[in-house]
Order: structure tokens, then sequence, then C-alpha cells
């Protein structure tokens, strides 16, 4: 499945419009303008329904405070128009996770995720069928993940039957702080292609 990723920092609706399927954020990087996120997370929610995409927030334990919500009051995310979350840092209780799958597609870190993680996950009944995993995107040159190693991983999680997702460099939009792309594997146009070919 391919998608787009948007920063309340750069947000421009007609990117939105001009979207795959898919639109994934980030609503706990430190570098992001939170500035007036009460009134603009509203707007890119209802455009986002309007135009028939789905929303993947990054959230992690800092988000909840950003949005002035109490410590585990996930509810009120619900309430806000959150649909999914990609569970990054700091939220790896597996109790948690099945719980919030009642409320939300669950979407976990690839990059952490392993077999001992996904053995307890089914411990506690976390639906796998209703998971998908999402790679890091790397914030500077040269710390991408290397192709074997996705590579390995990713045959790990197909023998699991999960989804995974990763991140390649746009054409044109490249994220803030550095403008680099931000791909999940560090490596060339041609293994890009290559990447997007196994989903």
């Amino acid at each position: 499945m391919l998608g787009i990723s948007v920063y309340f920092r750069d947000y421009d609706e007609q990117y939105l419009k001009e979207a795959a399927k898919y639109v994934f954020t980030s609503l706990q990087i430190p570098e992001e303008d939170y500035s007036n996120l009460d009134q603009k997370l509203p707007e890119f929610f209802k455009l986002c329904n309007d135009l028939k995409l789905e929303v993947i927030p990054d959230v992690s334990p800092v988000t909840l405070g950003r949005l002035d919500i109490p410590k585990n009051d996930f509810k009120a995310l619900k309430e806000k128009g959150f649909k999914a979350l990609r569970l990054d840092y700091g939220l790896d209780d597996f109790k948690l996770v099945k719980r919030l799958q009642e409320d939300f597609n669950i979407l976990l870190n690839a990059s952490v995720v392993t077999p001992k993680y996904i053995e307890t996950a089914k411990e506690v009944n976390v639906d796998l069928n209703k998971l998908a995993l999402t790679y890091n995107f790397y914030p500077h040159t040269d710390t991408g993940m290397g192709w074997d190693d996705f590579k390995r991983r990713n045959w790990l999680f197909k023998e699991l039957d999960l989804r995974t997702q990763a991140f390649v460099p746009g054409d044109e939009i490249k994220r803030f702080p550095l403008y680099e792309g931000l791909p999940t594997v560090e490596k060339t146009v041609e293994s890009y292609r290559m990447l997007l070919q196994l989903n």
C-alpha cells in the first residue's frame, strides 16, 4: 500500500488532495510545531475523512500531553477523530495494545519488533491479524537500515503473516529539519523500487 507523510509544520491541503490512500504523521517528534494543534487537528482529520484517506499518527506517551489529554485516556483520542495509532517508544504494554485494538487500527514499530515480542503479544491474545508493522524512517544520511537486514526482518514478518510498511524518500517534499528524504533503507533509487515491490 502506498501513502504519504504529512507534518503540521508544512501542512498543505492541496498536497493531501493529491495523495494516495494512507497519510502518516507524527504527534510525538520534538522538532514538530504543535502550536494551535487543537484547531489544526480537527480540520486535518475532517479533510482526510472527506478525501477517504486513512490517517496513521505516530504516537508515544508524550502525545497525550501535547493534546492536553490525561495519561492513558485513549478514549479521548477516539473522540478527537483518531482511528489508527502507530505505537512508538514507551507504548509496549501488550495488554494495552490488546485493549487499544478494540477502538483503533494498531500499527507497531517494525524496527524494534522481534520474534520474542510477537510471542509475548500472542500470550496476551493480541490479535495479530489486526496488526501492521511500520518501520522507522531515519533522520540522517547513513543511519538507515541496511538492505540485507531489512529483507531478513521482512521475511520473518512475512512468515508470521504480518503486514509491513516502510518509508521511501519523496521526489519533492522532504521532511524538516534536514530535508534529506528520511528512508527506512539506506540504499539507491533502484533499491527503493525493489522495496515498493515487496508490499
